[in-house]
């Protein structure tokens, strides 16, 4: 099934805005992460900083973020 989710996300391109992680199985996100079926926003970012990065909910709503040339998320 999993399988079958990931051809239909590449094969109509498909990009989210938003997704539930208690809902999302972390292979599915990770998926989803590796292979830029996100798009760029607020909610997104916050998402993928708490999955994927060190999220601090005071740094995400003070600073401005940067991406570096290893598409990581930089805090500064």
């Amino acid at each position: 099934m999993k399988k079958k989710i990931k051809e239909v996300l590449k094969t109509l391109e498909i990009t989210f805005i938003d997704l539930d992680l208690t809902e999302t199985p972390r292979d599915l996100l990770d998926y989803i992460y590796e292979n830029n079926h996100y798009q760029i926003n607020d909610v997104m970012i916050k998402i993928m900083l708490q999955e994927k990065g060190n999220f601090n909910q005071v740094n995400f709503d003070t600073k401005k973020l940067l991406c570096n040339q290893k598409n990581q998320i930089v805090i500064i």
